[in-house]
């Protein structure tokens, strides 16, 4: 459950279980089959809720947007359950993300779970007196079912997690469960066969080493959207340097063009950041961790809580700069803010050096399949 890249880091260590010899099935959104298509995996729709069904209103920290989200989520989880209930029925062990999806379904069928955490504050602590959120969505949804308030901690039914970030970002907590591990992240490569549009080709030959600006798979409504964008083409103009947007919600609405600026549909992360110079981002998951990876700087733009949180914690590490406010901020705040992340060396290097230290850790995937076969002592080459 969540946005493309919410989903991506599954969709990887899927293909690494397949090759270690698994079946696999996806069990998620429709949105993101193109995803499941192009790597033969096979997927099943269990969450109606596409991405656009979600508007960018809902997104923040006060009350009223907390609770559309809780809300959602819990809708989603009841859709999902009878189908998740068929599928599980034929797994030896289920993986669900940020421990709520599948987990109830898990218990009631007796299958080991593994829950797949990306930020160690979704990580029930032992003896805490607050509940993360997600968790807390899982309890209460398992009551509304009629079952027990907790999932059973007995056997082979006890909580297992998986923490899918880096250790140079998270460090393990002696307060965790015992049996959360924490893989590094999961990235999923470009294909051997992607090709970027020609438009886009020469929009890169023209303008080296550019702007990236993105907010993933978010939906906006259109007239944010727009504000936004024409922000970053005046930012644009003012810089007289290559901007690249990816940005969902502009609808059939004009966009305004600039010569310094083309607006992709979509493009694979891993590919084009290898081209750019710095990414201004809202810092979902995703995006921060290809960010990381390829050791680009960034200019944060957070819509919710948990991005905010993320965007500080790159801050902290010299690999951002501080946040700008989607809502107020101007097209001279972003161009300045590119200016200094982009002329500041302190910037590229803490960039380049936690992108050599990520890679160094390798892909979370080949720890994951190892912890998952631990737990499940199932596999299939032996």
């Amino acid at each position: 459950m969540g946005s493309r890249g919410d989903i991506q880091p599954y969709v990887a260590l899927s293909r690494a279980l397949e090759q270690a010899g698994h079946e696999v099935t996806l069990a998620t959104h429709p949105f993101a089959r193109d995803l499941f298509d192009l790597r033969g995996l096979r997927h099943v729709h269990v969450l109606p809720l596409a991405r656009n069904v979600v508007p960018f209103a809902l997104f923040g920290d006060d009350d009223e947007s907390i609770s559309n989200i809780n809300r959602l989520t819990n809708q989603a989880l009841h859709a999902a359950h009878d189908k998740l209930l068929e599928e599980i029925a034929e797994a030896d062990l289920v993986v669900g993300h940020m421990g709520i999806i599948g987990s109830a379904e898990a218990d009631l069928l007796g299958k080991p779970y593994v829950a797949g955490y990306l930020e160690s504050c979704e990580i029930p602590r032992r003896g805490a007196s607050a509940i993360p959120r997600a968790h807390r969505l899982g309890l209460e949804f398992r009551r509304e079912l009629g079952g027990a308030s907790r999932p059973p901690a007995d056997g082979h039914r006890r909580r297992y997690g998986m923490l899918i970030s880096s250790r140079c970002l998270e460090r393990e907590d002696p307060l965790w469960d015992p049996l959360v591990q924490i893989t590094g992240f999961m990235f999923l490569d470009t294909p051997d066969s992607y090709a970027p549009a020609d438009a886009l080709a020469r929009f890169l030959e023209r303008h080296p080493d550019p702007v990236f600006v993105t907010f993933g798979s978010m939906t906006h409504q259109p007239a944010q959207a727009h504000a936004i964008y024409e922000k970053a083409v005046a930012a644009a103009e003012r810089l007289a340097m290559g901007v690249v947007v990816l940005m969902q919600g502009l609808g059939t609405m004009e966009a305004p063009r600039a010569n310094h600026v083309i607006l992709v549909e979509d493009v694979p992360y891993g590919w084009l950041l290898e081209r750019v110079s710095v990414i201004v981002h809202h810092f979902g998951f995703g995006t921060a961790a290809e960010s990381a990876r390829a050791g680009v700087p960034s200019v944060p733009l957070p819509l919710m809580a948990d991005q905010r949180t993320r965007a500080a914690r790159y801050e902290e590490l010299g690999l951002a700069s501080r946040a700008l406010d989607w809502r107020t901020f101007t097209a001279l705040d972003l161009a300045e803010r590119v200016v200094s992340v982009r002329s500041d060396g302190r910037f590229r290097d803490g960039a380049r050096e936690i992108a050599r230290r990520i890679g160094s850790e390798g892909n979370g995937t080949k720890r994951a399949v190892e912890f998952i076969e631990r737990i499940s002592s199932v596999s299939c080459r032996g």
